[in-house]
């Protein structure tokens, strides 16, 4: 059984914000620090900043841009991309917007996604 992450930790998308609720860390405003893990790659991780109303497309080439040469010396085209969170599935479509993809955004921390 998977932990529950409560309401202290967790914003969820669809929950009406509270400045109360606003400290330092992942969340500000409308922005989510993601922090990309790849499959297989222990210890390498890209952390970046965007705006909720991004489209995963938009997050995947702000991937792209950061992308790990210890992995590949080119990255792979955004369609091959699949990003994955908290076993909620493949984030998307390429259109959809992150809150539009429900994706936590944690107050302590970078919100961790998956990538194959």
């Amino acid at each position: 059984k998977l932990p529950v992450i409560t309401e202290k930790f967790c914003i969820k998308m669809n929950s009406p914000k509270s400045d109360d609720n606003q400290t330092e860390g992942s969340a500000s405003g409308d922005k989510i620090r993601i922090k990309f893990i790849f499959a297989n790659r222990d210890g390498i991780t890209v952390e970046i900043e965007c705006s909720l109303s991004d489209s995963v497309d938009m997050v995947k080439n702000l991937l792209i841009a950061e992308w790990p040469t210890e992995i590949d010396e080119v990255p792979p085209k955004a369609d091959r991309i699949r990003l994955i969170c908290m076993g909620k599935g493949i984030l998307g479509p390429d259109q959809a917007t992150i809150e539009q993809c429900d994706l936590p955004v944690f107050l302590t921390h970078p919100t961790p996604v998956n990538v194959s």
